[in-house]
């Protein structure tokens, strides 16, 4: 499992099209959205797991869901649930919601 800081995480999901900062990431950790940091050393540190959770609540933000009931829906969710979820964020782009709107 590969470890990631909280910048590496913003850029991976920049990378992938998303509108999102480091004080987002902080504050989804913070706010306690994502599970516990991982502790590396004696560094806390995401993993792929943080990403899955991160590219789910993107998602979910993206449907209209406010914070609280993501969080409140991720937490009764299986990793492998939210990892479907984190998934389908491609579909949730500007240009491909346009495009399956045309459709």
């Amino acid at each position: 499992m590969h470890t990631y800081t909280a910048k590496q995480i913003t850029d991976i999901l920049q990378s992938e099209g998303q509108n999102i900062n480091l004080r987002t990431v902080r504050y989804c950790t913070q706010i306690g959205i994502l599970p516990p940091l991982e502790l590396v050393g004696n560094k806390r540190v995401y993993t792929d797991h943080h990403l899955y959770y991160i590219r789910a609540v993107l998602t979910l933000a993206k449907t209209g869901e406010s914070l609280a009931s993501i969080q409140e829906k991720l937490q009764s969710l299986s990793l492998e649930a939210i990892k479907k979820i984190s998934e389908q964020m491609p579909l949730y782009h500007s240009e491909r919601v346009l495009e399956n709107q045309t459709h």
